[in-house]
């Protein structure tokens, strides 16, 4: 599938088409009917790319005035707004010239939209007038029944088919989802509210589910059967000649095969592969009467720190080394009964697309370390000791992540007694029970309302219940006139906190407008974690004190704006005061200027991606994100801008995420491309993060080319034996070898090799020992294995020396040696090489198939040394471990079966090396 990719909300481009299923980042999809001649085409949008607008300079063009254009410009603006940066539009994401395209998109629609993150439903034809719009509100309903949407054919699996489906009017507001609707959907129509619940479509009967479309329409007769495909789970060719009745008849006959399949034990078998289930309810689940430990995991860059103070709190054997996998470590913790029960907090799990990445390419690539996750329903630990608690502002994400409906609980607004018990805290006075309660009715009994409300009355001379009632009713009038408050799932509370923000905000703005600034600034970073030491520098650098800094954070603190995390040298903000903050920035003209500053900031601060730099990238790296998702207008901030997003990119290789590390070289390179002259070198330093990036993707050519691009022009502006330039050929001779043209990479390695020895002063450093590690690896592909042993023992004692025997680079050159000695008869030394390295990936939890890659290397010494016991107890180990983890097909499986039936044959045991074939 194609996709729309979108920076900053407002400009949106085209990507390239998606051939894997486990490359496509999270996305937000669109259903909507469409309107004759006013859709945006997939030819429209390749004119608009052949115009030579990049994609930088798009937010800032003149924007064609056909209809379909509000419906992409409401897309991008959603999407950002849920943290989305790509979305699809079927209108312009599906090249329709293409037969073989078009029916592979319309035998994928379902899944499609399945796998969305969010779906998000245009209705045209209902319009919300602007001081209404909320899902109780009635006005809006009677035209949402006659919606055009709910007749047409393809739209029935698009209400049914994803996780969230969100309603929006014509001018893009909310109207609620497909779970608070379900009442007014069923009676429009008739589909159960079962079915709009998320229940299994497979649990209602053939002709139920056809009687939901009987009434539905579509521009082609065959459509009405083929837009049932994703409702029945099945695939047809399209024969657009041959009618209903002959669609229908084939429809049919593949569901009688589907129904036959459950009934013979083989094709049943056959379809349960499919399943994706990896656990059924548990019958014995038992609550908790006690906890042990309390530690709130938010968001993923909360969840790295959650697990690391988890780790330091328990004092977790190795938790503090480079190396560690901190999540392994704590998961494998809880999961021993021994240590006894524990309870976790799971807090604001509101976005599907965080909570549930699939994205099983990625998976694949992520290295050990503390930025090991995947997936954050995978990596919660499953045990029958500890209890998890989910906190969640979405009904679908809650079932999603509990697996059960029923072991959801919803929380309704505060009752009046548990209100007037929080403001009875949070007042320094005495309060009327019946003031209070007229104060709890206006601000809808949100505790978050009642906290700033309460913060204000407090802090403000001669300001009483009374006279904040009758600000807020200014303020209601004057928020709704100037189109500021932001109605979405939860109407009611956003506008409660909107209202008490507002009013808490003015005072702010009179008494210190320079915390008002301090305000603006954190309202742009991540929410969570919020560095002291980032908004202090801002301080001293404008020659104010650091006192300054403590009284402004005082008053954001005392009007409940920000408060301290529990480190103490952190803050955070609710998601709704910043939300409301950046909007109204944007009101008065100056959210360009404060992205700026604050994009300055974090590319002062983001360090390079370099092992020793690691943990200030973790603790960064939201905020980074934070920045990358906004990106600038301005030319030097855009250009701070490119430079955060290239040493994401360096960080994120090293780590091992290739796809998101190339992402981000290529928006670094991109607008470095525009913004700086051609030979600049830090668009060389773009180009080739984008090939190392290209290179670990396995798309070799290209990754060639982006290296040759880089040393030419290097060469020409720096000279040949540039220390730059020589790393560029290096880039190209290991790009050789990883497509096995060893002789040519020793080649260039040995003219790097020559160039560099004068250039680098110290041997023991860099760019040396990078050249001869891929020269030892060129003579040991070659067979010249005494001299590739040579080399690995002179950088072994480098690595040793400068990292540590237990560095993950150290290690990997442990294992080029322990391979060479093998190879060399050396099967002591080769043995001792691996189980230092075994040991080291044990002791710190490294990723399991590197453990068992290290296994299979010891067990064919073993094998070597004649030690056959040891050698197939460790062979059917790896083989067992690889089949469970990945599969009999699997590259690395079948590598695991061809040692072990080496080493069968070797031992004279031929019927079972056969066996292993088969």
């Amino acid at each position: 599938m194609r996709l729309l990719e979108t920076i900053d909300g407002r400009s949106y481009n085209l990507t390239g088409y998606y051939v894997h299923e486990n490359r496509i980042p999270p996305y937000a999809i669109l259903s909507h009917t469409w309107e004759d001649n006013q859709e945006i085409t997939f030819d429209d949008m390749n004119q608009e790319r052949r115009s030579k607008h990049k994609r930088w300079r798009a937010s800032v063009r003149m924007l064609p005035r056909k209809l379909g254009y509000d419906k992409l410009r409401f897309c991008a603006k959603q999407a950002n707004r849920d943290g989305l940066q790509y979305f699809w539009v079927d209108t312009c994401c599906i090249n329709k010239s293409d037969p073989q395209e078009l029916e592979t998109a319309i035998n994928s629609m379902f899944s499609w939209y399945k796998n969305a993150s969010k779906c998000y439903v245009y209705l045209s034809d209902v319009i919300v007038d602007r001081r209404s719009g909320s899902a109780q509100d009635p006005a809006w309903q009677p035209a949402f029944m006659m919606s055009r949407w709910f007749t047409r054919g393809w739209t029935l699996q698009e209400l049914l088919a994803p996780v969230v489906v969100e309603f929006y009017s014509k001018e893009g507001k909310s109207l609620g989802n497909r779970l608070e609707l379900r009442q007014i959907i069923h009676d429009i129509t008739n589909i159960p509210m079962t079915a709009l619940s998320g229940v299994p479509l497979d649990e209602f009967g053939v002709d139920e589910r056809l009687s939901w479309a009987s009434t539905r329409q579509t521009t082609r007769e065959e459509d009405e059967i083929y837009s049932l495909l994703g409702i029945f789970d099945v695939k047809l060719p399209f024969i657009y000649t041959e009618g209903y009745d002959k669609a229908l008849r084939r429809l049919l006959n593949e569901i009688d095969d589907l129904r036959a399949a459950s009934v013979d034990p083989d094709r049943r078998a056959l379809l349960a592969e499919r399943s994706t289930m990896p656990f059924r309810r548990d019958e014995d689940f038992v609550y908790c009467d006690s906890l042990a430990a309390l530690h709130p995991l938010v968001g993923f860059g909360g969840v790295g720190e959650g697990y690391l103070q988890i780790a330091k709190k328990i004092n977790i054997a190795g938790w503090d080394s480079p190396e560690a996998s901190v999540v392994q470590l704590v998961n494998h913790w809880l999961s021993n009964e021994a240590n006894g029960k524990w309870l976790l907090v799971l807090d604001s799990a509101d976005d599907a697309s965080v909570f549930l990445d699939d994205t099983s390419a990625s998976h694949a690539m992520y290295k050990s370390g503390p930025l090991d996750k995947p997936d954050l329903s995978s990596i919660l630990p499953a045990s029958a000791i500890g209890t998890i608690i989910i906190t969640s502002k979405s009904h679908e994400v809650a079932c999603m992540l509990t697996g059960i409906e029923s072991s959801t609980i919803e929380v309704h607004a505060m009752n009046d007694q548990d209100a007037f018990a929080l403001l009875q805290k949070k007042f320094t006075f005495p309060v009327d029970e019946d003031e209070a309660g007229t104060l709890i009715n206006a601000l809808d009994h949100m505790p978050l309302a009642l906290t700033q409300a309460a913060a204000y009355i407090n802090r403000t001379p001669r300001m009483n219940i009374a006279r904040y009632l009758e600000e807020i009713s200014r303020d209601q009038t004057r928020l709704l006139d100037s189109g500021q408050v932001d109605i979405r799932r939860d109407a009611t509370a956003s506008n409660s906190i909107t209202v008490t923000w507002q009013i808490s905000f003015d005072y702010l703005q009179k008494r210190s407008p320079r915390a008002t600034r301090l305000l603006f600034l954190m309202s742009l970073f991540d929410r969570q974690g919020i560095p002291k030491a980032l908004l202090e520098g801002k301080y001293t650098a404008h020659e104010h004190g650091i006192s300054d800094f403590d009284h402004d954070l005082y008053m954001l603190k005392s009007l409940c704006f920000v408060k301290s995390m529990e480190n103490g040298g952190n803050f955070e903000m609710h998601g709704l005061v910043q939300l409301t903050t950046r909007q109204r920035m944007e009101l008065n003209g100056e959210l360009e200027r404060w992205k700026n500053v604050y994009v300055s900031i974090i590319n002062e601060h983001f360090p390079e991606g370099r092992p020793e730099n690691w943990a200030v990238c973790e603790s960064l790296f939201p905020h980074a994100q934070a920045a990358l998702n906004n990106h600038p207008l301005d030319a030097d901030a855009l250009e701070a801008w490119a430079s955060v997003s290239w040493k994401a990119g360096w960080y994120m290789s090293e780590r091992g995420e290739f796809i998101k590390a190339y992402k981000l070289a290529v928006d670094s390179l991109e607008v470095r491309q525009i913004l700086l002259d051609p030979d600049d070198p830090e668009i060389f330093d773009s180009l080739n993060s984008v090939g190392v990036a290209l290179s670990r993707l396995g798309r070799y050519e290209e990754a060639k080319g982006m290296y040759q691009r880089a040393m030419k022009a290097q060469e020409r502006v720096f000279g040949v034996d540039h220390l730059d330039t020589l790393t560029s050929k290096l880039n190209i001779a290991q790009l050789f070898g990883s497509r096995g043209q060893w002789e040519d990479s020793e080649t260039l390695l040995q003219e790097v090799l020559g160039m560099v020895s004068k250039k680098e002063t110290k041997p023991g450093r860099s760019l040396m020992l990078s050249t001869l590690t891929t020269l030892a690896n060129a003579h040991r592909n070659l067979g010249r294995y005494k001299e590739a042993a040579d080399l690995e023992v002179r950088i072994l004692k480098s690595r040793e020396s400068d990292l540590g025997s237990e560095h993950p680079t150290t290690v990997a050159v442990k294992g080029n040696l322990a391979y060479t000695y093998r190879h060399l008869g050396r099967f002591e030394e080769a043995e001792e090489l691996n189980l230092q390295i075994l040991s080291t990936q044990e002791k710190y939890h490294h990723a399991e198939t590197e453990i068992l890659t290290t296994k299979s290397h010891l067990a064919s010494v073993y094998l070597l040394q004649d030690r056959t016991s040891l050698a197939e107890t460790l062979h059917l180990e790896v083989l067992a471990a690889m089949k469970a983890r990945l599969g009999s097909d699997h590259p690395d499986t079948l590598q695991a079966t061809a040692n072990l039936g080496r080493m069968y044959e070797k031992q004279g045991r031929l019927d079972e090396a056969l066996a292993l074939r088969l």
